[in-house]
């Protein structure tokens, strides 16, 4: 009686306390709510998103800001307007239970791939925070994806086909929805909704091409992007100059304006009765529009389309709730566009024709010209790293490396400049370049492309060289 007494008088004394559910997973929740980060849009608003997933999710700007500054610029691009429908893409992927997909923007460094991915980013906050690169251990990449399942995962400088393949059988594995959860401790998979966009930049000494090894391509969609040689990923652009400026002005844009895409096109979702018995109708009508656009596809091709569908029909919906300031059309128009270039792959003659002047190579001694040595550049860096294994350099070996790049093909610098691409000494894919200097050609190689074919152990073949008095360094 006593036990029963001392019960009754605490219930009486307990306070009503409100209860919270912590969820451990963004975007579209079970309920129909929609959570992001802090914000929770819908009826059921006693959720809070767990600390282990949040992103600094945020807001800048007003929406009006965001598509004069980011949107309305992006349909100079197909690849810039397919990154925004992407984004979008993650809330109908997640609300009818499509498939996983990947899809990595290929193409040639600094042609604004980067200003496409900002631009998919600052659907949702500030696109520095939000588009990565994909660098970091096995572990905590699948941490990193954890953290973004249900909205978009937005990385760039990826590697897929080069090197080892542990970070393509990490995607692969993510893709397929499950991971193993080292960098949480779980032990055992959980469910994975996983919705990327990457970039990679095409090398003239990648023999993959960024093509999957791994049986991958189901998934993960390699999609062509900036081979335009004048305008890069902005192909409507007027000419060079107005492409790079659109490039910086998307970017710049992207940074100030950011957030209110993803509120605003979630709020206008949850406004419609049962939007997500919709997905699927509009989804396969983007599909039939996509497949009239294509023929003679291979089962493979046929199956990506359907993710590619994804992508139209989510960035015709966000047109049709006035959250993208397009037009109809605009966004199924970008896709197609962009699924050919997916089916037809990247050009396999752009290496060989850019820039013009490339079809000689220069000796470094009288500055004579010669035809370009037989063997490619990708055998050449394989025996690179054979030699770099060797704990101390002999001096034939480095003579070796030079002779390598006395034998390849040298750019005059005025060329390069002409062509509107200075040398970048971050850019592992500069080309080699000639400068006259007291009437003796200078061959001059970035430091990332030096770094690069000696597979990281440029410090020690650099020693060797310098200790012939066969290589100086400027610092640039």
């Amino acid at each position: 009686n006593l036990t029963g007494l001392l019960r009754a008088i605490y219930n009486d004394l307990e306070p009503d306390l409100p209860t919270v559910r912590i969820v451990s997973r963004q975007g579209l929740q079970s309920s129909g709510s929609i959570v992001l980060d802090d914000l929770v849009i819908g009826h059921e608003t006693n959720l809070t998103i767990d600390p282990a997933v949040r992103l600094e999710l945020s807001t800048s700007g007003r929406l009006e800001d965001w598509i004069d500054g980011v949107s309305r610029p992006a349909l100079m691009s197909s690849a810039c307007t397919f990154a925004i429908a992407h984004a979008f893409g993650a809330f109908l992927k997640c609300a009818a239970g499509l498939e996983n997909a990947a899809f990595n923007l290929f193409g040639p460094s600094s042609r604004g791939k980067t200003s496409a991915l900002h631009a998919a980013a600052s659907t949702m906050g500030f696109p520095k925070r939000l588009a990565r690169t994909w660098h970091a251990t096995e572990a905590g990449f699948e941490e990193q994806a954890l953290m973004a399942s249900g909205l978009p995962f937005i990385r760039d400088e990826a590697r897929i086909g080069l090197g080892d393949k542990d970070e393509e059988h990490v995607i692969f594995a993510l893709a397929n929805g499950h991971t193993k959860e080292k960098a949480r401790g779980y032990g055992g998979g959980v469910a994975l909704h996983l919705w990327a966009l990457s970039s990679q930049e095409d090398r003239a000494d990648d023999p993959y091409k960024g093509r999957p090894r791994s049986g991958a391509d189901v998934r993960l969609f390699r999609t062509p992007a900036g081979y335009d040689r004048e305008r890069g990923i902005f192909e409507k652009a007027a000419d060079q100059d107005e492409a790079k400026a659109m490039a910086v002005a998307i970017k710049s844009n992207a940074a100030k304006f950011h957030g209110t895409p993803f509120v605003a096109f979630a709020t206008a979702l949850l406004e419609l009765d049962d939007w997500s018995s919709e997905i699927l109708d509009r989804v396969e009508a983007a599909r039939h529009q996509l497949g009239s656009a294509h023929s003679n596809l291979t089962p493979v091709q046929s199956r990506g389309l359907d993710s590619f569908a994804i992508v139209a029909a989510a960035g015709e919906w966000a047109t049709e709730l006035s959250v993208t300031g397009w037009s109809a059309g605009n966004a199924t128009t970008a896709v197609i566009e962009m699924s050919k270039a997916w089916v037809a792959g990247p050009p396999p003659d752009y290496w060989s024709e850019w820039p013009d002047g490339c079809t000689q190579a220069r000796s470094g001694g009288a500055g004579d010209a010669r035809s370009l040595a037989s063997g490619s550049i990708t055998a050449v860096a394989n025996r690179f790293a054979a030699l770099a294994t060797v704990q101390t350099m002999a001096e034939e070996k480095a003579d070796q490396i030079l002779e390598f790049l006395h034998t390849q093909a040298a750019t005059p610098l005025e060329t390069l400049l002409a062509a509107g691409r200075p040398p970048n000494p971050d850019d592992p894919a500069c080309p080699i370049f000639l400068i006259e200097h007291a009437s003796v050609p200078l061959i001059c190689v970035s430091p990332a492309r030096f770094k690069h074919l000696t597979n990281g152990f440029h410090m020690s073949v650099a020693r060797k060289l310098r200790e012939q008095g066969l290589l100086v360094t400027n610092g640039q």
